[in-house]
């Protein structure tokens, strides 16, 4: 996830992920990919994101309702009620992840 934690700024060339994603675009032959060649990393690259994202809320939420649990000395039930959805943790990390500066 440490790839997709990088503001994107007028430089582009500044992101590991950017800069992989051009190099993929390079073919054997000096030249550019075609999109029906190209298209299909891109489109890994992206669910890959997505898995990691939905990932990332999942521990985020657990970590959370272990806390409320240890410090308020609610039961795990109580504890996963009181935290936020998945959703809200996808919302936040989609919102500070993949969105542009």
């Amino acid at each position: 996830l440490a790839l997709l934690d990088h503001p994107f700024t007028d430089n582009k060339y500044t992101s590991a992920l950017i800069s992989g994603m051009a190099v993929l675009g390079i073919s054997q032959r000096c030249g550019w990919e075609s999109a029906l060649i190209y298209t299909p990393k891109i489109a890994a690259i992206i669910n890959i994101s997505r898995i990691l994202v939905l990932y990332q809320a999942i521990k985020m939420r657990k970590e959370r309702a272990a806390d409320i649990q240890q410090k308020e000395h609610f039961s795990q039930k109580d504890a996963e009620e009181i935290v936020p959805a998945h959703f809200k943790f996808v919302q936040e990390i989609a919102d500070r992840f993949i969105t542009l500066v």
